[in-house]
Formats: structure tokens, sequence, C-alpha cells
């Protein structure tokens, strides 16, 4: 009889003792101070025991009842530490992250396909943040560029470090982004400029250096990544305008027209949250009246983004972008007297492009906060002109990403897939059908030694094939 008490009492004291060690759910949203942005990604730890904050700010996890040390951080901001009970009941924390005024904390995704510091890069890079293209007046991104130390544009094209070279219509292996997604002309390598949403940009980041491994061949002298915004949980409307006026030139028997040159322009731009769709909507429009005599240049472009939450482990969304312009110009002035501002008439052309592209993706975080994630561009450019040059082309990419953290955060992991198709229809080759087909795969691997040490590698496999027209030199052309 007393042996089954005892065998009762250590039971009751067991259960008992199991129900007071009950993990007790912490729920809670990471957010911008200013903003009141949710920040993806955030580390939130208990004495070391944590998880990361998911798209829209949420995070979750149980924890033990006791005292703790909550500490959580994020790239870019000032790290939060607050003494924390988690007491018998289930909690929820808001916690707002206060920007870091330290420059070297800026997040920057292009060096490695996550969030990442400026200062652990391997590589140098460049960080232009949304203000100073506005203060700027921008309204071709390339503008700004050339005054970023170590960039050059050469006939709109790209150079770093002087690495390329450069090559008239050959790129510069210099790759364009924009969200992540090579966005050069699948025809000829190198940008359209006039293509980048310039009124809804929250940073530009330049990668000085190679970063082939990611992103191919086209980056082998670097990188340039244009990153529009995304939606805030308070709506915003931003709208901007310029005005410029043309003087006449010292000499007046320069002066063709009767009333002034002038460029106008004007830009708006939407964020909401509505549930758990976020929304971006954006449109620009230009009119350049040249001072080149019936020279112009007018356009206009249209943008929404997409992204809708189906859990706080997936999302879904896609990106657009439509640009239509139309313009004349001259390859060499009348003559460097009165005629410096007319064009010959040998060398007059006119020209209308159509351009747009659309980006579907797909987010999904496993378990153990794993990243996968599915993205691709359609791009569709028509160049249309009158010294029969005009021409199409049509480029498909598809990339699979995988992104762990390995060795409690010291090492971290992105590998993945790449395909990419491109067709061009060119009146310089006589209307043949081109194409090219790459294929990619690569993995990189950032290992933290210290706090001031971390180390870099990767591997990239490719494989290309190209239909070119057939050039053969000589007098004769061999049956």
């Amino acid at each position: 009889m007393k042996k089954n008490i005892f065998c009762l009492l250590v039971i009751f004291l067991a259960v008992g003792e199991s129900a007071v060690s009950q993990s007790l759910k912490i729920t809670g949203i990471v957010k911008d101070a200013e903003s009141q942005e949710g920040l993806f990604g955030a580390t939130i730890l208990f004495n070391g025991h944590g998880t990361i904050s998911e798209s829209n700010g949420f995070f979750k996890m149980e924890v033990d009842p006791g005292r703790y040390d909550l500490t959580i951080s994020y790239v870019g901001y000032e790290t939060f530490v607050q003494p924390f009970e988690v007491t018998d009941k289930d909690q929820f924390v808001d916690i707002n992250l206060q920007p870091s005024s330290t420059v070297l904390d800026i997040a920057t995704v292009t060096g490695s396909k996550y969030n990442r510091s400026v200062a652990r890069s391997p590589v140098s890079i460049n960080v232009i943040k949304s203000d100073l293209v506005a203060n700027t007046n921008t309204v071709k991104i390339n503008t700004l560029l050339d005054k970023i130390p170590g960039v050059q544009i050469v006939d709109n094209q790209a150079i770093i470090r002087g690495g390329s070279g450069w090559s008239y219509g050959a790129g510069s292996r210099v790759l364009l982004l924009i969200d992540d997604i090579p966005a050069l002309q699948a025809d000829a390598g190198r940008p359209s400029w006039g293509d980048i949403p310039v009124e809804n940009i929250s940073q530009m980041e330049v990668l000085k250096g190679a970063s082939s491994t990611l992103y191919g061949s086209a980056a082998m002298n670097g990188i340039i990544n244009i990153r529009t915004g995304y939606a805030t949980s308070e709506p915003v409307t931003k709208a901007f305008t310029s005005y410029t006026h043309f003087m006449d030139p010292q000499d007046l028997n320069k002066k063709w027209w009767t009333s002034a040159p002038t460029r106008v322009s004007t830009g708006v731009v939407h964020k909401r949250k509505i549930g758990k769709l976020d929304l971006v909507a954006n449109g620009f429009y230009e009119n350049f009246d040249s001072y080149y005599e019936d020279a112009f240049d007018e356009k206009y472009r249209l943008s929404a983004n997409l992204k809708y939450r189906i859990s706080d482990k997936v999302s879904i969304g896609i990106n657009s972008l439509y640009n239509k312009a139309k313009g004349a110009d001259y390859f060499t002035w009348k003559n460097g007297g009165s005629g410096a501002y007319s064009g010959a008439e040998s060398s007059y052309s006119t020209r209308s492009t159509s351009r747009f592209f659309f980006d579907p993706q797909i987010t999904i975080y496993n378990r153990k906060n794993d990243r996968h994630k599915v993205l691709g561009r359609f791009y569709y450019i028509d160049n249309d002109n009158n010294l029969n040059q005009s021409n199409s082309s049509i480029n498909t990419y598809l990339e699979y990403q995988y992104l762990t953290s390995l060795i409690d955060g010291k090492m971290d992991l992105a590998s993945g897939l790449v395909s990419q198709f491109v067709e061009s229809d060119s009146e310089v080759y006589g209307g043949e059908l081109l194409y090219a087909t790459n294929l990619g795969a690569f993995t990189q691997i950032d290992y933290k030694l210290s706090e001031y040490v971390s180390l870099t590698g990767g591997l990239r496999y490719e494989y290309n094939v190209q239909k070119s027209p057939e050039v053969i030199f000589g007098d004769s052309i061999p049956d």
C-alpha cells in the first residue's frame, strides 16, 4: 500500500513539474520606428534561443517561463536589448527598431542574395538612397551613376574601374538588375536607362568587383542593382514635377527657335498594405522639346508591384513595368556655325519603342527558416526606326534560390539554378531569328570567422548555346 502511494506521489509530482515547465507562446512584430513597416529577417533571441521575423515583421516561438534578455537585431538598425519575463500566459510584444546612424550598417542584398551589412561584404559596394535620387532631380539613373567614384558611363554603357575597357554595342560586363533580376537588353547586352522607375527607388547598390558566382559572366566587372520601393503600413502617396527652360545661346546666329526649348517631367507613386496584400503603383511622364531643331523625346511609364502573403511562411507576388517612348534626333550637326543646333538631313532619324516586363515570384520558408524562392522575368522589347535597323527581342528568365544559415548563424549558404532564353529579330540581319540559351548552377558560402573577418567562396557552372549569322570574310562564299 505504501509503495503504491509513493508511486502515485512521484507521478503527481512529475505531472505537476511538467505543467509548470510547459512552454509558452511568444508572438510579436518587429517594425521600423519611423515608417512602422514590418521588418523581414530580423533576429529575435531569448538568451540565445531564437527565430527570424517573417515577411510582414511577425514572429512566433515557444519559450519556457523565466527571465531572459530579449535581443532583437537587424542590419541597418540599432540592436534592441531589454530584460523580459515570460510569465504563465502567452504574450505579444511590439518592437520598434531605430535606424542606425552608422553608414556601414546599411543593408544590401546584391553581394549575397540576402540582406547583409555593407561592412561584411567582401567587395566594395556603394549604396545610393532614394533621397539622393529625388534631390538631384534625376530622370535617368545613368546621369547619377556617372558621379560615383570608379564608375563611368560611356555611350550609355556602365564601366566600373575600367575593368572592361570599351567596345560599342558589345556590353561592358557590368550587369544591370531591377529587383535582383537581370534587365540588360537581350539583343545588345546594354542597359535601357530610361526604363528604370526613378519615381519608385528605395536604393541603388553598385557592386565594384566580380560577382560571377551568383550572377554569371555578365557580372564579371560589377553589378548595378536597382531596388524598388515596398508597401508601407500607412498608405503613402508621393508626387513630383520638374521644369527645365533652356536659354538662348550667346551666339544668336545659332538660335533657330522662336519659343525656348523646355523639358517637363512628372511622376507619382502610391504604396499601401491592404490586409495581406502589398500594393505599389507608380507612373511617369516626360516631354523634352530639344534645343536641336526637330529633335524631341517623349515617354511615359506605368508600373505596379503586387505581393500577397498566403501565410507567415508563404508569399507570392508579381511586378510589372511598361515603357512607351518616341523621339527623333540627328547623328551629326549641319555645320559648326549657324547650324550648330541643326542636324544634317541625311543623319535625321525617328524612333518608337515599346518595352515591358512582368516578374512572377514565390517565396517559401520551412520550419528551420530556410528560404526557397522562385523568381522569373518575361522581358519584351520592340525598337522601330526609319533607318532599316528596327529590332525586337524576348528575354525569358527563371531562377530558383535556396538560402540557409548553418553553424549557429556563422555560415550562410546560397545556391540555386538559373535558366535564360533569348530570341531576337533584327532588320540588320535580314530578319533572321537569332536565339541564345543560358543554363547555370551556383553555390556560395559566407563564413564569419570573427566580428571583423569573414571568408567567401563559391562555384558556378554555365552552359551556353547561341545561334547567330555566319560571318564570312573574303571575296567569295564557299559552297
